[in-house]
């Protein structure tokens, strides 16, 4: 199995709100390294956030189809073996038109520029982002979808 579902082991379920009433956004990432997968989940969780974790971009599009309403955000790698991250943004978009998307890459300048200018995506970031830098996107791009 590719998913790596961290969620049930050390966080609240993905589609369950927290006991305290407190909304914890659920950001689903996509990385076909499952070590760069797990350790962005490990930093979203310690950042309060709920994650659901895939080194397969066509089994988190699945998992997606079934679980659309309850995803606030997707990171994705873009270099990824049978779907880019530009690629699986555009088939979840379909799903859930305003879902903003983060795309990390080391070939940032490979990506077309145009993909954040259309509003597919809402930021581009360098491999390896500094944890920092992943918070803060997160916490900004969140920020503007409410």
């Amino acid at each position: 199995m590719n998913k790596t579902d961290l969620t049930s082991k050390q966080g609240p379920d993905p589609n369950k709100p927290t006991d305290s009433g407190d909304y914890q956004p659920l950001v689903l990432v996509v990385d076909d390294d499952g070590m760069v997968g797990s350790m962005t989940g490990h930093c979203l969780r310690r950042s309060g956030y709920r994650t659901q974790i895939f080194d397969d971009p066509k089994e988190a599009l699945e998992w997606f189809g079934e679980n659309a309403a309850a995803v606030d955000l997707l990171i994705s790698d873009q270099n990824m073996p049978g779907l880019v991250g530009t690629d699986l943004a555009v088939a979840i978009r379909k799903k859930k038109r305003n879902l903003p998307v983060i795309i990390c890459s080391g070939y940032v300048d490979a990506i077309d520029p145009k993909v954040t200018e259309n509003g597919l995506i809402a930021q581009l970031l360098s491999k390896p982002t500094p944890t920092h830098v992943l918070l803060s996107a997160v916490k900004n791009v969140l920020a503007k979808k409410a």
